[in-house]
């Protein structure tokens, strides 16, 4: 009886503590509280295994009272490639494991270009047609793909001798096309998603078009800057001059106020802002209310403002390629070797450091993945979780374009010693 009694009084507390979700940690030699993991994918129909534990379960999956500490978590489906990454379960508290869409394990297809031998692509993410640039007999050519229908408009030839220059708005999908012949320069203004009756702009310049791409997500606006004048051109074939300058160096803002770069200083006169800068400013690239991007001739520049806009800090990146992802409001800029974040509040964040050079860098969903074109192929990259898989492999790769909606990948380049535009769905 006094040992059903002592027994009683000793098992009871275990039960109720183990009830409660605590477990002795063995190597801590502590009583902690379990801890919870929740998984959900896409797509919903996967296997998900928990060192090497198949779980039986449907996404998505929420496992209580896991006892602290490492697991080895595996996410795979036929077709599909195959996800894993060590993840740590915390005590009392949930680790989540979301907003991840596996990818395809698919080869890429060759698509029909009616016999053009392409020398670039142009796109933006979402955008229904894709630019394609040819040169062949001396006549350089300007089509669009619907990348449904695969069918090819041409919609510029011109003979080779002719300067054209073709540029996408990193806010939306709105695209020119600047032909220069002498001092005569015409730019036809379009949306990617409507290729027919471009808003055509004829100067007469013999200095080089300065632009900016209106920063507003929605609109068509660009600014050009001819001779001391700075025009907004619009689809609408409008042309407002909004501002004069004799600087090479500026920038229009949200409010459509002018920037200068005068004597390695940033100036904005309404406001009466001046910064002194201490290198030589080869662009200005983004202004908003808490920081403000600069491009020195090898360098990114992050100037960090307070609330009356003095500036806090300022952060050097190298490299000088940039890709601007419109959800967050956030800039990637990168080197050869390096893939950093620049946030809307003057954040700066090393997002990878690769051992393979990269060659391009583009957003391949909602939640951040990235695609890295190297000198070896294409590897997805997933910041969030620091996880990496190899798409295509010993291929040279040229120009990239992707669509989030279709999650297609084209790129001009070599597969299989063959070259040509091709498709890969991911």
């Amino acid at each position: 009886m006094v040992f059903l009694i002592i027994s009683f009084f000793v098992i009871s507390p275990l039960i109720i503590l183990y009830t409660a979700g605590y477990r002795y940690n063995f190597e801590d030699k502590q009583i902690k509280q379990t801890g919870v993991v929740s998984v959900d994918v896409e797509p919903k129909n996967v296997e998900v295994w928990l060192n090497n534990i198949k779980i039986k379960k449907k996404i998505p999956i929420r496992l209580t009272n896991r006892a602290p500490g490492t697991y080895h978590l595996k996410i795979e489906k036929p077709g599909y490639k195959t996800w894993e990454k060590d993840i740590t379960i915390s005590s009392n508290q949930t680790t989540y494991i979301k907003d991840i869409t596996l990818l395809n394990d698919d080869l890429p297809v060759q698509v029909p270009t009616n016999g053009q031998i392409l020398e670039s692509i142009y796109g933006y993410a979402g955008s229904q047609n894709l630019i394609l640039v040819s040169k062949s007999n001396d006549i350089y050519e300007v089509s669009t793909l619907d990348i449904q229908t695969e069918k090819i408009t041409p919609i510029l030839r011109t003979d080779a001798h002719t300067k054209t220059d073709i540029s996408i708005s990193p806010f939306n999908s709105t695209a020119f096309v600047l032909t220069e012949s002498g001092i005569e320069k015409t730019l036809r203004l379009f949306s990617l998603d409507n290729t027919e009756n471009p808003a055509t702009f004829s100067f007469f310049s013999a200095t080089p078009l300065k632009y900016q791409w209106k920063k507003d997500g929605q609109s068509t606006n660009l600014y050009v800057q001819v001779g001391n004048a700075i025009q907004k051109l619009d689809s609408d074939k409008n042309k407002t001059t909004i501002a004069n300058t004799f600087s090479k160096d500026w920038y229009i803002d949200n409010l459509e106020q002018l920037w200068t770069v005068e004597d390695n200083k940033l100036i904005q006169k309404e406001r009466d802002l001046k910064y002194t800068l201490e290198e030589n400013i080869e662009r200005i690239v983004d202004i908003s209310d808490k920081r403000i991007i600069l491009q020195t001739e090898n360098k990114t520049l992050v100037l960090v403002l307070d609330n009356e806009k003095k500036l806090q800090n300022t952060h050097h990146i190298n490299g000088k390629d940039l890709y601007y992802k419109s959800d967050t409001r956030e800039w990637w800029v990168w080197s050869q070797w390096e893939l950093s974040g620049i946030y809307e509040d003057g954040g700066v964040n090393l997002l990878n450091r690769s051992g393979k050079k990269i060659k391009d860098i583009k957003l391949l969903d909602q939640y951040g993945l990235v695609l890295f074109s190297t000198e070896n192929g294409l590897a997805a990259f997933n910041p969030g979780y620091y996880t990496s898989h190899e798409l295509l492999n010993s291929s040279e790769i040229n120009d990239i374009y992707v669509n989030l909606g279709t999650r297609q990948i084209y790129f001009l380049g070599q597969v299989a010693n063959k070259e040509g535009l091709y498709k890969l769905e991911y």
